[in-house]
């Protein structure tokens, strides 16, 4: 928790505008105020989807700006990247129970998770917007250039997107009917659906396995409660992976076709370790451990099977690519852990 509060003290002093409410929440740790820390981080959150909302002319309706209300047309408007999204969700759903009576208290475990997210969330937004706020005050030097530089910075602007066009087309002309980049957009939909399901479903096991971290089980309650959510979740995500799985197969090729699922097995096997920490069968540190390791080669895979992907669709990785990977059976000691 001490490295999240080091890291929330770096954006206070990044981000002018949400200092004093980063601040409080840092206090609000300090009197160790669960539910203050949860419902700050959703008010901090709030405000950042209210600018985004703003800026790109998103609307929510006609009632109050929350999470709730804003998170679906911030996505429909391709404004939130799936990784952002799938963290405000995160929030969404961890800090509601902060803003209503709950008989089982919420813990310093439903803050951190709140937290980390939050800082993901703010991370990204630095990069991708608040920079771009500050840089805008710079273009005064553009003012007083002459007529004749400003001329000559035209002639050469328009140089160069006749070259980039020229080059476009040319790149064009020499693709294959059937790469994958002839049909970009639907491509990246494809992509972009596995990623949506992938970062939801590692997201949500790596929240759910925390729990059982060092041997504790959850209340019955709380547990019962999400463990409905946890199955709902894998149902959505099997349906999702039943359409695009083979749409990689028919668009990339057999080799994407095999690699992904690599990375779902990667997954499954995660799962499967889950399920032993949800019945308490086995040794919980040695499942955990094994859950943990199953989670991060997901991750690992899935990054570098979305770099090769990006490159086919860039033209910078050689397509079509040699077969090089073979479907190997389900492991039945990775699929049975206890």
């Amino acid at each position: 928790m001490e490295d999240l509060l080091e890291r929330l003290d770096d954006l206070e002093d990044k981000l002018d505008h949400f200092s004093n409410d980063l601040n409080v929440l840092k206090q609000l740790h300090g009197f160790q105020d669960p539910q203050a820390q949860l419902n700050k981080i959703r008010y901090i959150s709030e405000g950042v989807c209210t600018y985004l909302c703003k800026e790109h002319a998103v609307t929510w309706g006609d009632k109050e700006p929350t999470l709730e209300r804003m998170l679906g047309p911030l996505r429909a408007a391709k404004v939130l990247p799936a990784p952002i999204h799938s963290h405000l969700r995160s929030i969404q759903s961890t800090t509601s129970p902060g803003s209503h009576y709950q008989q089982d208290k919420l813990t310093q475990s439903h803050c951190q998770i709140a937290l980390l997210a939050l800082i993901e969330v703010l991370d990204w937004y630095i990069k991708e917007y608040d920079n771009g706020l500050a840089s805008q005050s710079e273009p005064i030097e553009s003012q007083t250039k002459t007529p004749f530089n400003r001329m000559l910075l035209a002639l050469t602007g328009l140089c160069c997107l006749l070259v980039i066009a020229g080059g476009f087309l040319w790149l064009n002309n020499r693709t294959p009917q059937n790469h994958p980049a002839m049909k970009a957009e639907l491509s990246r939909e494809v992509i972009e659906s596995m990623k949506d399901s992938f970062s939801k479903r590692h997201f949500d096991m790596t929240h759910f396995i925390q729990q059982f971290k060092d041997g504790n089980q959850p209340e019955p309650q709380r547990l019962e409660t999400e463990l409905v959510a946890y199955r709902q979740m894998i149902r959505d995500y099997n349906v999702e992976r039943g359409n695009y799985r083979l749409d990689i197969e028919s668009i990339f090729g057999e080799e994407l076709y095999l690699w992904e699922r690599e990375v779902h097995l990667e997954l499954l096997y995660a799962g499967r370790n889950l399920e032993c920490l949800i019945n308490q069968q086995g040794d919980a540190e040695v499942i955990y451990q094994k859950a943990m390791e199953h989670l991060s080669n997901a991750s690992g895979d899935f990054r570098q099977f979305h770099k090769q992907v990006q490159g086919i669709l860039d033209k910078t990785v050689v397509w079509p690519i040699p077969v090089t990977r073979t479907k190997k059976p389900v492991d039945a000691d990775l699929e049975h852990p206890c």
